[in-house]
């Protein structure tokens, strides 16, 4: 676990992308960091990953200086006890799952401290039966669960994310979306998510930070920002998640589900066979069910998550 303390950070690339940014990220939560390309999310988690250096600033873990300008301070990446999970799931293909969870420990541990460590990590993602299996023979969210594997694996304080669920399909990365959240509250770790999906920020994250031309819009929970947007001067894109209540999907699924069950039923099949009218009464009414089922008036995100 660990609290996060960036001071007046500015970036510059052929433009500043990072301006004066100051930002306090808490502990033993998971805060994403949205925003319309541009805005400077990924140049942030670089910045605090130590792989991109900051021209001015200061970045703090729990009050002890990882980076200072002033005093031309930078700790190396690898001492910074984090780990990161990116959307190529960077994985070596010529190694088996075992082998690329246990990369970054052979240096570190003994044997017996490595399998077990590996197998550990493994566990907590549900493929310890996949161990001997190499990348080619997962599916996509096998191979990211692996990259959150390996990430676990090395104990880190803090784990980025950069983009991590954005190359899976819409069913999968929501169920990846609870895995992940479940296992960074279940070990009490510090996570930032960097995404451009809004839904997926809400369903993942604590805590918000909106970010606008390298500058922090806002910040707090989902429901704090629903409920002070009216204050900012702020696209309506990036609110239509907030205001768009989750609880109308499973809703309108289930409004469709019903749709289905009720046209393929042997009785409306044998009374729509007699009577044709009825058949078109019952197509035309039910094709607006799943309209019906999304217009359904929304309700705020909840708003308070408990852990």
């Amino acid at each position: 676990m660990v609290a996060i303390k960036l001071h007046e950070l500015s970036k510059s690339f052929q433009g500043p992308v990072i301006n004066q940014l100051s930002l306090t990220i808490p502990d033993q939560q998971i805060t994403a960091l949205i925003g319309p390309s541009g805005s400077g999310k990924s140049t942030l988690l670089n910045m605090i990953a130590g792989l991109t250096t900051p021209d001015s600033g200061q970045i703090s873990f729990d009050n002890q200086p990882i980076f200072d300008a002033a005093t031309h301070w930078n700790q190396p990446p690898a001492q910074r006890h984090l780990a990161m999970v990116f959307q190529d799931f960077a994985l070596w293909p010529h190694m088996t799952v075992q082998e690329n969870v246990a990369f970054a420990l052979e240096k570190h541990l003994t044997k017996p401290e490595l399998t077990a460590q590996v197998n550990w990590a493994l566990e907590q993602v549900s493929l310890i039966d996949f161990r001997h299996r190499y990348p080619r023979e997962l599916s996509g969210g096998q191979q990211q669960r692996v990259a959150l594997a390996r990430a676990l694996a090395t104990q880190p304080d803090l784990i980025l994310f950069d983009e991590a669920l954005s190359a899976l399909d819409p069913e999968l990365r929501t169920r990846l979306q609870l895995e992940i959240r479940a296992l960074i509250h279940d070990q009490h770790l510090t996570a930032i998510f960097v995404t451009h999906d809004r839904p997926e920020a809400l369903q993942v994250a604590d805590h918000l930070v909106l970010l606008q031309g390298g500058n922090v819009v806002q910040t707090g929970t989902p429901a704090q920002l629903y409920q002070q947007r009216q204050n900012l001067n702020l696209s309506p894109i990036l609110w239509a998640p907030l205001i768009r209540s989750t609880r109308t999907r499973p809703f309108a699924r289930n409004m469709s589900q019903s749709v289905k069950r009720v046209l393929s039923s042997p009785l409306t099949k044998a009374w729509c066979s007699v009577q044709p009218l009825w058949a078109i009464i019952l197509i035309l009414t039910f094709k607006s069910a799943p309209m019906i089922g999304t217009s359904r008036p929304s309700y705020p995100i909840p708003l308070h998550r408990s852990h």
